[in-house]
């Protein structure tokens, strides 16, 4: 016999005001977009209509502005978590950023810097790689680059580099 489970939905919701200041100080302690700040009020129980209008407020008085969230967004994935253009296109078009702004907070990172840091990526993996040939290895150090959201061609540029 197959029990339902169903889960407990909390009935308890928040003020409006309430809601709003928990907003703003979220997104006063960092880039946050309307995503991440709607998905948040969700979880608090927070009503649509409530939600739209602090979702207005905060873009209005400028604590949340998708642009300023993407170019720190593109700045801290690549230098901390050594993400490439690709993945970190996916994550922001996952959040609803526009494609235009995804565009321009891309041509924050310097291209000496980018194909740099993966090599330096390539570099540390090609020292931990056990595999019994040149093709096996190439291949597993290609899917690691892949994997960190680096373009094929430029993987293909920094793995013929190092040959």
């Amino acid at each position: 016999m197959i029990k339902n489970l169903k889960t407990k939905k909390l009935n308890s919701t928040i003020s409006f005001d309430l809601a709003l200041s928990k907003a703003m100080n979220i997104c006063s302690k960092s880039e946050k977009c309307a995503f991440d700040i709607n998905q948040n009020l969700n979880k608090w129980g927070v009503n649509n209509v409530d939600s739209v209008r602090i979702l207005q407020k905060l873009i209005a008085e400028n604590f949340i502005d998708d642009s300023r969230f993407a170019k720190a967004y593109v700045r801290d994935k690549f230098r901390f978590n050594d993400w490439g253009r690709i993945k970190i296109g996916y994550t922001l078009r996952n959040k609803g950023i526009p494609s235009e702004i995804i565009y321009l907070a891309m041509e924050e990172i310097d291209e000496e810097d980018y194909f740099s840091r993966l090599k330096e990526l390539i570099t540390a993996k090609l020292k931990t790689i056990k595999a019994s040939g040149y093709y096996e290895t190439k291949a597993k150090v290609y899917r690691y680059a892949q994997s960190k959201g680096f373009e094929s061609d430029i993987i293909e540029k920094v793995l013929n580099s190092l040959d």
